[in-house]
Order: C-alpha cells, then sequence, then structure tokens
C-alpha cells in the first residue's frame, strides 16, 4: 500500500492516542497510530462514533485491515501464549468500520455502530458464543441501545458460521488431531462394535510378574494403563483381573516394593504417599524417571505382585458393545484405557479415547 499521508494534530484528540512515528512535531502518522498503538487504544480509534475523515483515511484503513488479517492469519494456532479473543475483536471491527466510511449514506455514528456490530459477528463466528459476548461489548462501549443489533448481529453470525465451518478451537482440534470427542456420538457406531474399533494387540501383565518385565514394557510401550490378567494353571488364560495405571508402575519401580513384600514389612508412608499422589500428577513424557532406573539382573529376575496395587473394579466392555455406549464411557464418565473382555470374561482388546473417535475409525 502506499504510504499513509501525514495529518496535523488538532486538539486534545478526545482520549485517543496519536503516534508520531518519524513525523515532525505536532504531526502523526496514520499506520503507525493504527498499527503501533496500544491494543487498547487501536479498539477505541475503531469503536468512537466520529468521523475518520478528520484524521485516518480510507486507504490508510484498508491497508491495515489487510495486513493485520494476514498476521493473524500467519500466527493463529502457533505455539505461543496468545489468544485469539482480542485479534478477531479488531479485524472486525476494523472491517466494520471500513464498511461504514466508505458505504454511500452513513452518517458519521454509523460507522462507529458498524464497526460494534463487525466485531460482535466475527467475534461470534471464532468463538461461537452469544450472550456473552452481547454482555461484553454491551459493557465495553456503555450502550446499551446497541444491545438489540448486538442480539439480531451475533444469531446471523452464529447460524451462518455454524454452516460454514467448526468454531476456531474446535478446527485446531481437529487440526491437532487431539481425542476430543463430540457430546453426541456420530449415527453411524449404530452399526458397530467394542471389537471394531479396539487394537488387535494387547499388552497385559500378569498378577505375579518379573521385575524386568514391567521395566521393559514401559520402556517399549507408552500407553497409559495395562489390563492385569490371572493366566490361570496352565499360563495359558488372560482371565481378567484389574487395571493398573502406568504412573502407578513406575512408583512402584521407584521405590522397590517388592524389596518390602520380600522380608514381610509394609510399605512405608512415603511410599504410599508418593503412590496415591501420583494418580493426580499431570506429567505426560516419563522418559527421564524411566532412564534414571536401572536394575542389576538379580532384581530383574524379582517378582511384583500387582494384586495390591491394581485397580480391581475398573469400567469394562464386552466386546459385542454398541459403540455408541461405548463412546458415552468416554465422553461423560470419562474413562481413559477401556479394557474389552470376551464372553468367558478374557481380555481380548483396550480402547482409548483416540479409538473412539469419527476421524480415526473412517481411516481404519
Amino acid at each position: 500500500p502506499a504510504v499513509p499521508s501525514r495529518r496535523r494534530l488538532a486538539g486534545g484528540g478526545g482520549g485517543l492516542v496519536f503516534v508520531q512515528h518519524a513525523c515532525p512535531a505536532h504531526e502523526y502518522n496514520e499506520m503507525a497510530t493504527l498499527l503501533l498503538s496500544p491494543q487498547e487504544g487501536l479498539i477505541k480509534h475503531l469503536l468512537q462514533r466520529e468521523s475518520y475523515e478528520e484524521y485516518l483515511s480510507d486507504g490508510t484503513m484498508a491497508a491495515m485491515l489487510g495486513l493485520y488479517f494476514l498476521v493473524a492469519v500467519l500466527v493463529f494456532g502457533i505455539s505461543v501464549p496468545a489468544g485469539n479473543f482480542i485479534p478477531a475483536l479488531t479485524l472486525g471491527a476494523a472491517l466494520g468500520r471500513f464498511l461504514g466510511d466508505v458505504l454511500p449514506g452513513t452518517s458519521e455514528g454509523d460507522a462507529g455502530r458498524l464497526a460494534l456490530m463487525g466485531a460482535a459477528a466475527v467475534l461470534c463466528g471464532v468463538t461461537r458464543m452469544t450472550i456473552t459476548l452481547a454482555a461484553i461489548l454491551v459493557e465495553v462501549t456503555h450502550d446499551v441501545g446497541a444491545l438489540l443489533p448486538l442480539m439480531y448481529t451475533l444469531a446471523i453470525a452464529k447460524v451462518s458460521a455454524d454452516l460454514l465451518a467448526p468454531s476456531f478451537d474446535d478446527g485446531m482440534m481437529r487440526a491437532m488431531r487431539l481425542p476430543y470427542l463430540e457430546e453426541e456420538p456420530p449415527h453411524e457406531f449404530e452399526l458397530l462394535t467394542a471389537r471394531d474399533v479396539m487394537p488387535d494387540k494387547v499388552v497385559v501383565l500378569r498378577e505375579v510378574e518379573r521385575v524386568g518385565d514391567v521395566f521393559a514394557v514401559l520402556k517399549r510401550t507408552r500407553h497409559s494403563g495395562f489390563p492385569v490378567v490371572d493366566v490361570g494353571q496352565c499360563n495359558d488364560c488372560t482371565f481378567f483381573s484389574g487395571i493398573i495405571v502406568r504412573r502407578h508402575l513406575l512408583v512402584l519401580l521407584k521405590k522397590r516394593v517388592w524389596e518390602y513384600h520380600a522380608a514381610g514389612l509394609p510399605e512405608p508412608a512415603d511410599v504410599r504417599l508418593a503412590f496415591v499422589s501420583s494418580s493426580r500428577s499431570d506429567v505426560v513424557d516419563d522418559r527421564e524417571d524411566l532412564a534414571s532406573l536401572s536394575f542389576t539382573d538379580e532384581e530383574k529376575q524379582a517378582v511384583l505382585d500387582l494384586r495390591p496395587y491394581m485397580d480391581p473394579s475398573p469400567y469394562l466392555a464386552n466386546e459385542l458393545m454398541p459403540l455408541r455406549r461405548v463412546y458415552r464411557l468416554f465422553g461423560e464418565i470419562g474413562v481413559r484405557p477401556l479394557p474389552v473382555v470376551d464372553c468367558r470374561e478374557q481380555v481380548v482388546g483396550i480402547i482409548t479415547r483416540r479409538d473412539v473417535q469419527p476421524e480415526i475409525i473412517e481411516e481404519r
């Protein structure tokens, strides 16, 4: 865009901030006033009810709108601690203000009102909020008379946006393939069962395992939970006994609880506290903890009884359970790993939240 013209600043500006940038004294730069002002000052410029013709040209507004939109598109979604509320508010207000300035037959106050409606429409398209946005914008502008037009604008924006695309947050979660589930399962799930989506192979642990085997399973897999099975007298069965989560297994290895079992001693209080506290841990990557562990060959042959530490009554799914019911277990109850058993209560699979995502099922 062309270099914005320079205009002489007149009066106090009604509390608005003007940026001089490289201009002579008592003059200001139009583009710098819009782009280099604090965010609050920029929004004041866009929402004020006086005509822009006195100090900001239509060309400057058009150039600012295009540049701000380009930067916002490039920045949205990157891994920086920034939000999308203020950028969406600014884009909507700038677009509404620009249209109010260039459309024929609009008065000086109409441009400010159109900026407010544009901010509401874009914010609703990004966040899909309605009543909350109306309350926020009325409170910010101190204009109760704008409440009814705002409600009409938000209603139209909400319906239009729902027809075109998901909200910004939903779209980002789908693009990043996060295990997010909608409230209602798709109708196609009526024809599927748990057996159709569970992985073919499941990693199980016996009720009494060698320390080396437990350690090897934790290093080899990234699963958050493992079914514990009773192998029977012939060691060829997988009757379900319970489930134990990865964090608990890591605590058992760190604290070397098998040594207390071999000596016939109860676990100390700090061991029990560490075991309970690990349930509330939000640590996702435990590779450093695993790398810090080391065991001798003799320790790897020691046996670890998992029965006192497993959950003996978790939620289970039969392999023939309808997938809609499995979906609701994750969405409404919040189960993590869901063991799947057959009619004889033998473990045949395990389902995670990612396994019931419609996109993952379609790929299979």
